[in-house]
């Protein structure tokens, strides 16, 4: 398990991120964006 610890933590963090973009949305704080905009970005920055 140890060598995939590194692995385990970078998928946590990115479902994390998701979900932080979602509930901001939700709260009106990413301003007027479309969620959808949103989660491309996202996507495009775990392959960055």
């Amino acid at each position: 398990m140890k060598e995939h610890s590194a692995a385990l933590e970078e998928g946590k963090a990115d479902i994390l991120g998701l979900y932080m973009v979602t509930k901001l949305n939700e709260r009106g704080e990413m301003g007027d964006a479309d969620l959808m905009d949103n989660y491309v970005t996202f996507l495009a920055g775990i392959f960055r």
